[in-house]
């Protein structure tokens, strides 16, 4: 889609992530991006240690020798699925450590290394999780549901999850066939506008079929259940860094998965996955 398809008068473009490599638009999402990291944390459970929010890492250090005393988990994670390691925590680790949140696709395109340093920093701050106690390497042995029900039952502080899906939102546009046809042009627009309009955008978040909409100046209905309506405010501010398994793909991101897995266990280092995942990559 052109810029000019897009009227920034009723579409809050700073919803809508770039699409293209030159910063192109392609779509005008359904939904703002979801967001594919989250830290839910049980705060009830939390503050009845004696502690709270944390504010850094090392907040989360701290709460390990009480936690642990109690019987309970820290950070928990559904470690037996591979994609949750790269796609969900390190994807939120590379971005950091990094300070660049479009540093995966790099180095995909080959401007950065695998084996750099921010990258080898990132596999290891998750081994330095482990190492703390703020992950345990039985969560090696959870799957999905049981790291909700660890979270739901209360049997852990925190629970990493997402909110959910990857990336971008999956949406509507014009073809360029299509807009080169000033009747099939207006008619797309049309078609946009009515379905994004704040009546058929305010059914779809009740239904709960999208998160929060990319409609400028929304105004969320106060019937809404005070979840939803945090959950459409946490949409509109988190800031949106690369998914992994996004631009890596195929052997390089199994090997990726994996890899972290073994890390956690203690079968190989941070340096030996990302070693392999540059050979594959480059060869």
């Amino acid at each position: 889609m052109r810029f000019s398809d897009i009227n920034n008068n009723y579409y809050n473009l700073d919803l809508i992530p770039a699409m293209g490599e030159n910063g192109e638009i392609w779509e005008i999402p359904i939904s703002t991006s979801i967001i594919n990291t989250v830290l839910y944390m049980n705060r009830e459970l939390v503050n009845s240690l004696g502690f709270s929010t944390p504010k850094t890492y090392q907040d989360l250090v701290d709460m390990v020798p009480k936690a642990r005393a109690a019987g309970l988990h820290i950070v928990s994670i559904n470690g037996i699925d591979g994609w949750t390691w790269g796609s969900c925590l390190l994807s939120c680790i590379i971005a950091r450590m990094s300070g660049d949140a479009h540093w995966v696709s790099k180095a995909v395109a080959g401007q950065r290394k695998f084996t750099d340093k921010a990258f080898i920093d990132s596999l290891t701050m998750i081994s330095q999780m482990i190492k703390d106690g703020v992950i345990s390497q039985e969560t090696l042995h959870f799957d999905y549901g049981t790291n909700i029900n660890n979270y739901n039952t209360e049997k852990a502080l925190f629970m990493v999850q997402g909110l959910w899906a990857a990336a971008v939102s999956p949406g509507y546009g014009l073809t360029k066939k299509g807009a080169s046809n000033p009747a099939v042009r207006e008619a797309g627009i049309r078609f946009l506008k009515y379905f994004n309009s704040y009546e058929a955008v305010t059914q779809r978040i009740r239904d709960g079929l999208i998160f929060a909409p990319v409609l400028k100046n929304y105004q969320i209905p106060e019937d809404l259940s005070p979840l939803m309506k945090q959950r459409i405010k946490f949409s509109w501010k988190a800031i949106n860094t690369e998914v992994i398994d996004i631009f890596l793909r195929g052997e390089p991101n199994d090997v990726l998965n994996a890899g972290i897995q073994k890390i956690v266990d203690g079968e190989a280092t941070p340096y030996q996955i990302a070693a392999e995942i540059e050979r594959l990559l480059r060869n």
